[in-house]
């Protein structure tokens, strides 16, 4: 009889235990469901984590080797010319300091911006503290980010927009991992609202617009675990001055998270370092009835005009303040090649590969890839394109450069191959569908 209620105890105790695990496995599967959208959307994310078990690349490969030249002495070259100014509206003490223009040895003079008398201000002056509340977060689905801030952008300005429906604008292929300042831009105007994006943005003109009741969306490094950052968009809405902070809706990190949420906290270095990657892009989307007051913030620096030229300024500054920064370096390069001067940028994008990129780099940014087509270079673009598919990064503009490398070397059919690879990615892709029909 003791035998028999021992055996039940054991059984009773294996179900109880066999209960539990199948609970604790439903309410996670349950979870996951919730938080990434779809059964699917959960799986993928598990082959996610298990794919980062794996062994990846620290830095991207330069894959194809040039000589290069010493960053230290490149940098001491670098001489300064007069300083450029963008159209201010603030008084001049608040002016956004700007450092002497400066250029590659060869690179030419860039026009001098003249900027219009100073106006009287009409935004609020700076608190040290803000906070703007009234947002509704989303937590991304599956490789989402996008779609997923500006869906809580947009609820900042009662838009109703779903990140399901943000999605099927900016990226209708679920797998694109790359959504451009631009179509945000284009989607938020869509729904109603003024907005621009603009690169080189400071830490002044950000506050400034949360002071006055504008989140600023901006373009960053996500980099949970080393060597294995990705680029991810995130919604600042607001900053705290004394503890030296920026609060952020982040539709990823889930970590320490308030309920209901107000954001995650980010020190003011991780916010500047992981903005750099990007080149310190911002888009701001706003009401028509709140033109004024936005461009007596920003002025004319989000012009072209103004934009590039201070652009220029700001990444020579930092390639001479850091000249074995391979991220300096992809800035400068970017910049030269906006303005024109693409045998400095190409130069520029050398030294950046030679003293090392994020592996991801070419997930995200495709400027080297133009400049070096332009250079008769097509093997650097085939060799960095299949880095990067070979790394996971394919997407619609990656193979649009591969197929412009082979048809620049004369293999036609294979250009052909790669440029409906990249309409697989997104078929309305413009500068594909540009070369198919040709």
């Amino acid at each position: 009889m003791r035998q028999k209620n021992v055996k039940r105890k054991i059984v009773l105790f294996l179900l109880f235990s066999i209960s539990i695990l199948f609970l604790g496995g439903f309410v996670t599967v349950a979870w996951g469901v919730q938080r990434y959208g779809s059964l699917g959307g959960l799986v993928r994310r598990v082959q996610i984590e298990v794919a980062s078990m794996q062994p990846r690349p620290t830095v991207l490969p330069t894959v194809v080797p040039r000589a290069t030249v010493d960053l230290a002495q490149v940098a001491a070259l670098l001489e300064p010319t007069p300083t450029i100014r963008p159209t201010e509206t603030v008084p001049p003490t608040n002016t956004p300091a700007v450092v002497g223009t400066a250029s590659l040895p060869t690179s030419q003079p860039t026009a001098t911006v003249t900027p219009n008398p100073t106006a009287t201000p009409l935004y609020a002056p700076l608190e040290e503290q803000v906070y703007l509340d009234g947002y509704r977060h989303h937590w991304q689905e599956w490789n989402n980010c996008a779609p997923a801030t500006l869906a809580t952008y947009l609820s900042f300005w009662d838009r109703g927009l779903t990140q399901n429906e943000a999605a099927l604008w900016l990226k209708p292929n679920e797998f694109d991992k790359n959504v451009n300042p631009a179509e945000v831009v284009a989607l938020a105007e869509a729904q109603g609202l003024e907005a621009f994006w603009m690169i080189n943005g400071d830490r002044e003109t950000v506050r400034r617009l949360l002071n006055n009741g504008f989140p600023v969306m901006i373009e960053t490094w996500l980099e949970q675990d080393p060597d294995d950052g990705m680029g991810h968009y995130r919604l600042v809405v607001g900053y705290d001055d004394p503890a030296g902070e920026w609060i952020v809706s982040d539709s990823y990190v889930s970590e320490n998270v308030d309920s209901p949420y107000r954001g995650i906290r980010l020190s003011s270095e991780a916010f500047e370092e992981t903005w750099r990657v990007f080149f310190n892009t911002m888009i701001v989307a706003y009401p028509a009835e709140q033109e004024t007051l936005v461009r007596s913030i920003i002025g004319d620096r989000a012009e072209p005009a103004v934009m590039w030229p201070l652009a220029l300024e700001s990444a020579e500054a930092a390639v001479r303040q850091t000249p074995g920064d391979g991220i300096a370096w992809h800035n400068l390069g970017r910049v030269l090649w906006e303005l024109e001067q693409s045998e400095q940028a190409v130069a520029a994008f050398d030294q950046a590969r030679a003293a090392g990129l994020p592996w991801r780099m070419f997930w995200y940014q495709f400027d080297a890839l133009d400049a070096y087509l332009s250079a008769d270079r097509p093997e650097d673009v085939l060799a960095l394109t299949q880095a990067t598919i070979d790394s996971g990064g394919a997407g619609e503009e990656v193979y649009f450069w591969q197929g412009m490398a082979h048809e620049a070397l004369g293999n036609q059919d294979a250009a052909v191959r790669a440029w409906h690879q990249a309409m697989w990615w997104h078929p309305a892709h413009e500068p594909t569908l540009a070369k198919l029909n040709e």
